[in-house]
């Protein structure tokens, strides 16, 4: 996959590895995942509750605790949180 990206941009393979090595993902494309990022939560109060792997497992964590919707959405509203694009995100922040 490397040649044809390099191919593709008129660049040599060496480049395009190095570019991926230096946003963390493996020159074998067919092994890119999204990098995980951890995320803690506290209550509006400033008292911090837990921390989860990743936004999808707090999301999890939400809905096994009452909340409705769905994961997807949970996660990327929690995501909002993070990226300062929301206040809260179920009552937490």
């Amino acid at each position: 996959m490397v040649k044809e990206i390099a191919n593709k941009y008129g660049c040599e393979e060496h480049t395009v590895t190095k570019v991926l090595h230096a946003v963390n993902i493996d020159g074998n494309i067919n092994s890119v995942k999204r990098q995980k990022k951890q995320v803690s939560r506290y209550t509006m109060t400033n008292e911090y509750i837990d921390s989860f792997d990743s936004y999808k497992d707090a999301a999890r964590q939400l809905i096994m605790e009452g909340s409705k919707g769905a994961v997807s959405t949970i996660a990327t509203n929690i995501g909002r949180v993070i990226n300062g694009k929301r206040k809260t995100c179920e009552g937490y922040y």
